[in-house]
């Protein structure tokens, strides 16, 4: 900075003062009887205000001159030029590929005599313009050079621009960068905090003339790789300051699963604690509390979200509630061997496979309707007890499904005792509906089954919310991703200050509105809960509302609940019997204003996991 020098005759020197509030000043030089100076070391990012004072011989010194001030920009001297042979166009909004070779790939392709130009031989839209470009790794963003157009033309030459980073190419946030670049054709340079992404979105906001063209000759994106000491895949940067784990250690919490990995597995629910011990997910060594780390339960297959402590209070459910769904033999003509006495509670009944007509082959089975949704935890078999051995069962299967038809593995097979007392075996609960017994060998080598009583232990559900992480969006029938950002999947986001909103910039659909969510695996579904928007805005808010459950994602049958909410703001749950299914669907048939919207901050599906403990 300089300035004016002082007149009177007594002047001795000036001092120069400082500091990043106005009129604010932490710091001062003194420059003796220079009328200018350079000051170094100043922050970047910051502005600092200046004035200076005079003083003389006598240890005077005069009041603050006027006030200035000094945006010190960020530097981008750390990041280098990312390659071009990396880089890959993914969108633009406009090209022109008619009147000349405009395409969008000109402006990453090292060439500055080649350019992108929008369309002007067909049609000529109006901005913004813009253009997505893959890095084609993830990259420390640090800013970016735009070079206009090259060829004489200034039609297009940017004026007005904005500056996005993104990790996924779908999710921008605000702008890292936002200004406006000199009406001429040098290359221009902007820099600003490094931001992890692997996309970058350039926006034109308007061009120099004032016309409706965007045109680039070459847009350098300044990056670097981002340190990642321990090699698990975060950054450093983003292990200290976002989820809290060491980067010098790839496993932070010693559970046998690199911290990488982790958040793959996590996902957005990182920060979440599902045992409510007050260490987060990402940092939990046994996020569940089941007494097992989750290493250990990744490699014998289990979930590090459930807690898989086996269930040791199952009861027998009562036979009143149960029927046979089918058997694949049984002898009615030389006895009465129907499968039905299998469950009749009665020990001197059997059931007993065909002898009289026919002698069929192992293996032979029963398939039990249990009446309800159970988590079942274990069978008990009572082998005949009329003192006959034929048929007793000595190498079995035993199965549990949702549906009847759909089976998978069993959850306990094994080798009975060669003796009539009672056999009992439990193993974790699943839940079901339906239980198959097969009977693949008795203990005498014959081709018989028979079975006094089959008693099924289970207990009934206690649904809990099924993991964010585990959800996903299959379809929505209207988001609005123009006014806002108003995307399906922010109801299953774990953020009640997102939300689900219908389309209201571009049009209003009318009722009625629904998501479809894919729970990730078979579950037994008992209920949800809704919250609505909580931004203090009331659009949207449903009233009227049906949810349904389904195997397929395709055929839905009957609601299994529909009403009416509540008209306010507060978390509404609803609960019915548990109905088997991976993929719910929740229909908003009104809402409480009357409007065409549909708004949701979070749904919540309660269930248990088919294959998981209660």
């Amino acid at each position: 900075m300089e300035w004016d020098p002082n007149t009177e005759s007594d002047l001795a020197g000036y001092k120069v003062y400082y500091g990043t509030a106005s009129e604010d000043y932490q710091h001062h030089v003194d420059v003796g009887s220079y009328t200018g100076c350079t000051i170094s070391g100043l922050e970047e990012d910051t502005t600092y205000y200046f004035a200076a004072t005079a003083y003389g011989s006598g240890g005077y010194e005069s009041g603050f001159s006027s006030e200035i001030s000094q945006y010190i920009p960020i530097s981008a001297t750390d990041y280098s030029v990312i390659p071009w042979s990396q880089l890959s166009i993914v969108s633009s909004d406009s090209e022109e590929l008619t009147g000349e070779n405009g395409s969008a790939g000109n402006a990453i392709d090292g060439d500055p005599l080649t350019l992108w130009h929008t369309e002007w031989s067909q049609s000529t839209p109006e901005h913004p313009h813009e253009i997505v470009i893959d890095l084609g790794d993830v990259y420390v963003v640090g800013g970016f050079q735009y070079l206009p157009r090259q060829d004489g033309g200034t039609n297009g030459t940017v004026a007005d621009y904005a500056f996005y980073v993104s990790t996924d190419g779908v999710a921008w946030n605000a702008p890292v960068a936002e200004g406006t670049f000199a009406a001429d054709t040098a290359k221009k340079e902007t820099g600003f905090s490094g931001k992890a992404g692997r996309y970058v979105r350039f926006v034109a906001l308007s061009d120099i003339n004032g016309g409706p063209w965007t045109t680039v000759a070459e847009i350098n994106i300044l990056g670097k790789v981002p340190a990642d000491s321990d090699e698990d895949g975060i950054t450093d940067d983003d292990e200290i300051n976002v989820y809290g784990t060491d980067p010098e250690k790839a496993d932070t919490d010693g559970d046998g699963i690199n911290d990488g990995d982790e958040l793959i597995f996590w996902g957005d629910n990182w920060d979440g604690d599902y045992d409510s011990d007050g260490i987060v997910n990402i940092l939990d060594q046994d996020a569940d509390g089941d007494g097992v780390s989750d290493g250990e339960e990744t490699l014998v297959g289990t979930n590090p979200a459930y807690d898989d402590t086996p269930d040791q209070n199952y009861s027998v459910i009562p036979w009143s509630q149960l029927s046979i769904v089918s058997s694949d033999s049984e002898e009615l003509t030389g006895e009465n061997g129907s499968a039905g006495n299998a469950i009749d509670g009665d020990p001197l009944t059997l059931w007993h496979t065909e002898w009289s007509q026919s002698t069929p082959e192992h293996p032979h089975e029963i398939v039990i309707d249990l009446g309800d949704v159970y988590v079942v935890g274990g069978f008990q078999y009572l082998p005949r007890q009329d003192g006959g051995i034929n048929g007793t069962v000595a190498d079995y299967a035993f199965y549990v499904s949702t549906d009847g038809v759909t089976w998978n593995a069993p959850v306990a097979e094994g080798t009975f005792a060669a003796d009539t007392a009672k056999k009992e075996t439990g193993f974790s609960g699943k839940a079901g509906r339906y239980v198959r017994f097969v009977a693949l060998s008795d203990i005498n080598g014959g081709p018989w089954t028979t079975v006094a009583e089959i008693n099924v232990l289970g207990a009934v559900p206690v649904y809990s919310t099924i993991p964010w992480s585990q959800l996903s969006i299959v379809s929505s029938d209207s988001e609005e991703l123009t006014g806002e950002n108003g995307s399906a999947g922010n109801a299953i986001d774990g953020d009640p200050l997102t939300l689900w909103h219908t389309e209201w910039s571009q049009s209003t659909p009318e009722h009625p509105h629904e998501i479809i969510i894919d729970l990730g695996d078979v579950c037994v579904v008992g209920g949800f809960q809704y919250l609505p928007r909580q931004d203090g805005g009331t659009n949207g808010i449903v009233a009227d509302y049906a949810f349904y459950v389904s195997t397929d994602g395709v055929t839905w049958n009957a609601p299994v609940a529909e009403g009416t909410f509540a008209a306010d703001t507060a978390k509404k749950e609803t609960g019915f019997s548990g109905k088997a299914g991976r993929y719910v669907r929740f229909v908003a048939l009104s809402d409480i204003n009357g409007g065409p919207w549909t708004t949701l901050a979070e749904i919540d599906i309660l269930g248990v996991v088919s294959h998981g403990n209660q």
